[in-house]
């Protein structure tokens, strides 16, 4: 059962999704996201680098929507998404197949050039893509940064995923990684 405190990150979580503010999450609002990385990129909408995130972003929906669209209704209510995540982090066969891939996603979608590292300014157009503050990017990039390197590593987002996933202490950086929430408890 989610705690509290999870079911404020993955609200939040959600309402981040929800880009065109609909209430629900839905196959337009991962196109937009792709859209929007994509633009931030200056990729032509037909390009490869454009076409291949749309695909991704597609999956991603497919992924989330087969086991989260409880009514299969095409769009993925706030109650759907809780119940989604509470199932996915209890069960370890789904967190295995779902959330562990997703993290390779969004790790995938962050490295743009595809160099393997995170630079900051990935990791900024990535905020700015989610409408998330830049002072709130700079802290983030700072403290998952953990061997001072000037870039990110698969590990070093894999683990904040998993602590923003998992956790339920607020002071952990990973509980941050898509926003604090109200009242300043993460």
């Amino acid at each position: 059962m989610l705690s509290e405190f999870q079911k404020q990150k993955f609200s939040n979580l959600f309402r981040i999704h929800d880009l065109n503010r609909g209430g629900t999450l839905g196959r337009n609002d991962f196109e937009e996201l792709a859209r929007r990385i994509a633009l931030a990129e200056g990729w032509p909408e037909k390009s490869p680098a454009h076409l291949a995130l749309h695909e991704r972003m597609q999956g991603v929906w497919q992924g989330i929507g087969e086991y989260a669209d409880l009514d299969q209704d095409g769009q993925v209510t706030e109650a759907e998404w809780l119940e989604f995540w509470d199932g996915v982090i209890s069960n370890p066969i789904l967190y295995q197949r779902l959330a562990l891939p997703l993290g390779e996603v969004i790790y995938q979608m962050l490295d743009i050039n595809q160099d393997g590292l995170i630079s900051q300014q990935e990791w900024f157009a990535f905020y700015q893509v989610l409408d998330l503050p830049t002072s709130l990017a700079k802290e983030m990039f700072t403290q998952l940064d953990t061997d001072h390197s000037g870039t990110l590593s698969v590990a070093e987002v894999i683990t904040a995923y998993e602590v923003f996933l998992q956790s339920d202490t607020p002071s952990l950086p990973g509980n941050q990684l898509f926003g604090r929430l109200s009242g300043g408890q993460a």
